[in-house]
């Protein structure tokens, strides 16, 4: 909750589905997203780049590639 200054943040939970690096679809709650009501594109960058960011450590640690 803190990370993302949205304090329901902690009891949503959130799918995103991509394809070739870009969003699709995404589910808040088990609903829909209405793409038309925010930029998917600006949405699915950001989301892939804060994964790469907070997995670096645990790829680190495993010794991944």
């Amino acid at each position: 909750g803190r990370d993302t200054e949205i304090s329901e943040v902690a009891r949503t939970t959130e799918i995103y589905n991509f394809e070739d690096q870009k969003l699709v679809s995404w589910l808040r709650d088990g609903e829909a997203v209405n793409p038309d009501d925010i930029s998917f594109a600006d949405v699915g960058s950001g989301v892939l780049d804060d994964s790469i960011e907070r997995a670096g450590v645990i790829y680190l640690e495993i010794g991944a590639d």
